[in-house]
């Protein structure tokens, strides 16, 4: 979880991403990953690191987990680096 206000904007600048990658539609996200609309109404904006993981391979990497966590994979990984 984010520590600090500025990983929190960070944060959820990545959810925001993942968000309008689907067209700011929250049914089409939720669909993707074979949940809930409701469900994300749960994340409070903080995508889950097992969520952001399945969301970079789903979309072949276009949503990518060091910018939909980077409190968690910055410092983990590059962006040539698998997940």
């Amino acid at each position: 979880m984010p520590t600090n206000m500025y990983d929190q904007l960070r944060v959820s600048a990545g959810y925001q991403k993942a968000l309008d990658y689907y067209g700011g539609n929250r049914s089409a996200l939720a669909r993707a990953l074979n949940i809930t609309p409701a469900s994300l109404h749960f994340w409070r904006e903080v995508i889950p690191l097992e969520r952001a993981k399945e969301l970079h391979q789903i979309t072949q990497g276009e949503l990518h987990v060091l910018d939909l966590r980077p409190d968690f994979f910055e410092g983990l990984i590059t962006r040539e680096g698998e997940c």
